[in-house]
């Protein structure tokens, strides 16, 4: 399975790539509907595989770890950024023709889809398939770190495959990835991290909106 995510994640690469010059000529959004459907097509491949039933669940528990873990990883990315110091993002920095509309998806996209699809392939099939595969070769711990590792740089590769995201953003981005690996082993649910990643997300979306109404 896990070979399935990496190919799907190369395809769903190259197939952004490809579509740069559409969205050029103001279709931004086109290249996230494409990575988004890859995403889905690959859980979809993995539920057919048979996706361990616990794995699914979800409790109040995991609401609550979920919304707590994505601020405090949001406070944190915000320290390791320098954002006391820096102006409030601003919603009108998302290009293309349609403005309100490609800054509609990318809100809504971020809040309410990416995190699902996100974790589902990323905490889901990349790092239970990968920990299954290793655990009964190096056992559970060892297994743990490295399934961890893989799943939460495939992770990162996939954010930073454009080339305009520096160390800095990789970091965090790799901070935020094993830290919902983390939550996904602590629980043996995936729902905590799926919230916690909607959190992460949401807020930032908050600062963009705030940042655009103070902007004028």
């Amino acid at each position: 399975m896990l070979t399935i995510v990496m190919i799907g994640l190369v395809l769903s690469a190259c197939a952004a790539r490809l579509l740069m010059p559409i969205a050029g000529f103001g279709f931004p959004s086109t290249q996230l509907f494409v990575t988004w459907a890859c995403l889905l097509l690959l859980i979809v491949l993995g539920l057919l595989r048979r996706v361990p039933s616990p794995l699914l669940l979800c409790r109040t528990t995991d609401l609550l770890w979920g919304v707590g873990l994505g601020l405090a990883l949001r406070i944190l990315q915000g320290f390791l950024s320098g954002a006391n110091s820096s102006p409030f993002p601003d919603l009108r920095v998302v290009g293309g023709a349609n403005q309100f509309t490609e800054a509609a998806v990318a809100v809504l996209g971020s809040v309410l889809v990416a995190p699902v699809l996100e974790e589902g392939v990323f905490r889901g099939l990349a790092l239970v398939s990968c920990y299954v595969y290793l655990r009964r070769r190096v056992g559970g711990v060892p297994a743990a770190i490295a399934s961890a590792l893989i799943s939460s740089a495939l992770f990162v590769l996939m954010h930073t495959s454009g080339g305009s995201s520096g160390i800095e953003s990789a970091l965090q981005l790799l901070i935020l990835a094993v830290t919902l690996c983390g939550l996904v082993f602590a629980t043996g649910r995936i729902w905590g991290s799926i919230f916690a990643h909607v959190t992460y997300n949401a807020t930032f979306s908050v600062l963009m909106i705030v940042g655009s109404i103070a902007n004028g």
